[in-house]
């Protein structure tokens, strides 16, 4: 259901970034409402109220306010969704956070979303790549037991980022990079993958233009 989930969350962030931009974000209810209809998400009332709702809109009727609405659901049924007990692979290296641990990653979260969204450097598909990244990391931080895997890979994807815009996403870097350091240390099987001391990085581009 992995995928579902992750694809759920992909078109959620697209339509959130799309209305606030205040282009028309209609497109997207109609997948999102095809994708939460599997049966094993079982979505509350509520948010089946708001589809039954949304199909009744004019083009006009689609606010900001209800993207963030909708997306804010889809957050929480996604998060919901991703129960402990799909993490019975006992390969996976996972990180128990303390709760000063837990609200601080939490906080890095948010102020690396909102870097994301109010940088001019990124096209839609980067920008909807990192965020869904963002997503993935606050998910882990959420549970009991964290996938340290999901931590790892942001390192990489904002490794990428470095690589390609150079010092103009440090305060994103810096920020992955901490989340990294925290997430290692609250594991107790850390001594099985490298420490994340320095976030990857590609070759500073030759000229400060983003491609």
């Amino acid at each position: 259901m992995e995928h579902i989930l992750s694809e759920i969350e992909r078109v959620s962030n697209e339509m959130l970034y799309t209305a606030q931009k205040h282009s028309a974000w209609v497109q997207f209810v109609g997948r999102l409402e095809i994708l939460c209809s599997d049966p094993r998400l079982n979505i509350p009332d509520r948010l089946a109220s708001l589809f039954d709702e949304m199909r009744e809109y004019q083009d006009d009727d689609f606010t900001l306010g209800d993207a963030r609405r909708l997306h804010g659901m889809i957050e929480a049924i996604a998060f919901l969704a991703r129960s402990p007990d799909e993490q019975s692979d006992k390969l996976l290296v996972e990180f128990d956070l303390a709760p000063d641990d837990k609200a601080r990653l939490l906080l890095l979260c948010e102020q690396m979303r909102k870097i994301i969204w109010s940088a001019e450097i990124f096209d839609d598909a980067h920008r909807v790549r990192l965020l869904n990244r963002v997503s993935a990391i606050e998910t882990q931080v959420h549970k009991s037991k964290g996938n340290l895997d999901v931590i790892l890979a942001g390192i990489v994807d904002f490794g990428d980022a470095a690589g390609k815009f150079g010092e103009r996403v440090k305060p994103l870097t810096d920020r992955m990079r901490e989340i990294g350091l925290v997430a290692r240390k609250s594991s107790k099987d850390y001594d099985k993958i490298p420490a994340p001391d320095e976030v990857r990085r590609l070759p500073k581009p030759e000229t400060d233009e983003a491609e």
